[in-house]
């Protein structure tokens, strides 16, 4: 059974400037914007929109000054953008936002999910190749690692695929030289710890995973390092892009998906 030492049900926010001096966090900027950030200039797209509460979805920059995430970009959670900018001051920070999960994330976890936050549209690229460079981040590390407690994302595509067929919410964020292992707590990880202790191992896929115990710039207990998700396209074709992230199991701890901006280089 899991214990709160930190719990909220928060009014919708926008456009909130949440921190000061470290990674700076804009709650609910529009959807639009949001997508520019990731898509970049040479990249057709069109019907952006976004399912969930407010204060899950945003930019993010300055995030150079943590060490651990891009320098800007695009955040979603499965609580609030507030959560994110450290110290890492507890093991157990959330925010219930009283919506439902989504469909296609439950079927990834096996397990009930709450608080989706998805953000999809329209995409044309002129490559042959689609891709968004992102990290997860959670509360669930370290002390529930192994448990069904998992909060769930995906970066999801539908469209033509170059080598026949179709893809159809076809998952992109998997592990490298794993195309069949998704990201998740239990996949990338350093083994159980119960809270305030820097986890020994064993490792599950450490080598993507960056403990963040008692850290000074970011909340999150635990996060991947710097990971790709990619797809062959069709230059110049039409594709859907959904990226999601839900609370799986409960409504309590939070979880982060950061999408780097177009342009960031710093990792």
């Amino acid at each position: 059974m899991k214990t709160i030492t930190f719990f909220a049900t928060v009014l919708l926010i926008t456009f909130s400037l949440v921190s000061v001096a470290q990674i700076e966090i804009y709650q609910g900027v529009d959807p639009v914007e949001l997508v520019e950030m990731i898509a970049g200039p040479d990249v057709i797209f069109d019907n952006a929109q976004y399912i969930g509460a407010d204060v899950a979805r945003g930019s993010f920059s300055n995030g150079e000054y943590t060490g651990q995430v891009f320098n800007y970009g695009v955040f979603l959670t499965s609580g609030a953008g507030y959560i994110i900018s450290g110290p890492n001051s507890s093991c157990s920070s959330g925010v219930n936002n009283g919506l439902p999960g989504d469909a296609t994330l439950t079927g990834i976890s096996g397990v009930t999910t709450y608080d989706a936050a998805l953000l999809q549209f329209d995409i044309i690229v002129p490559a042959d190749t689609f891709r968004l460079n992102y990290i997860f981040g959670s509360e669930e590390y370290n002390d529930y690692v192994g448990s069904t407690f998992n909060d769930v994302f995906a970066i999801l595509i539908s469209g033509a695929n170059p080598a026949g067929g179709f893809y159809s919410n076809f998952n992109i964020a998997t592990l490298p030289g794993q195309p069949e292992e998704i990201v998740s707590i239990n996949n990338v990880n350093n083994g159980y710890a119960p809270c305030n202790v820097v986890p020994t191992g064993p490792c599950t896929n450490c080598e993507f995973f960056a403990d963040n115990t008692n850290g000074s710039y970011l909340e999150y207990d635990g996060l991947t390092t710097p990971l790709t998700a990619w797809a062959p396209v069709i230059p110049n074709e039409p594709y859907h892009i959904k990226i999601a992230i839900a609370d799986a199991g409960d409504h309590i701890f939070d979880s982060g998906l950061f999408i780097e901006g177009y342009c960031s280089s710093d990792f």
